[in-house]
């Protein structure tokens, strides 16, 4: 079986980036009420790079520009479901922001501070190159 190939931007604006939390309802990957960065689903015949633009439309009504497409990709399972996360550095480019239907919240938190804003299994999805940028 194909892993479940999943896009997620990094949304820095100010030194500030954008996280997400879900609703509290029963999530694939147990984020349900979690805090993430926003992404999602790479559809079929969709590269990751259009994805994670369309996904941030969706879920936080922003148009964003990808600055950097992160080199490496996390493989990793969760509940018997394979996952290929793919990262993009993002910046805004209109901030009409609304969480959509896949989130309950959004909110700017400090570059130095959003790793302990995150859900903590969440942040051992990320690759060794995104902990690097953010701790920068």
């Amino acid at each position: 079986m194909k892993p479940r190939r999943i896009a997620i931007a990094i949304i820095i604006k100010d030194d500030k980036i954008l996280i997400g939390k879900k609703p509290e309802i029963k999530h694939p990957a147990n984020m349900g009420g979690m805090w993430h960065f926003p992404g999602g689903k790479i559809e079929k015949n969709e590269q990751p790079e259009e994805a994670v633009i369309r996904e941030i439309k969706e879920e936080t009504n922003l148009d964003i520009k990808i600055i950097e497409k992160f080199q490496k990709v996390n493989l990793f399972t969760i509940n018997n479901i394979q996952a290929e996360m793919h990262f993009f550095l993002c910046k805004p480019i209109t901030m009409d922001l609304k969480q959509g239907s896949d989130l309950e919240k959004v909110k700017w938190v400090d570059k130095k501070e959003v790793l302990n804003n995150l859900n903590p299994v969440f942040v051992s999805w990320l690759t060794d190159e995104v902990i690097d940028y953010l701790n920068k």
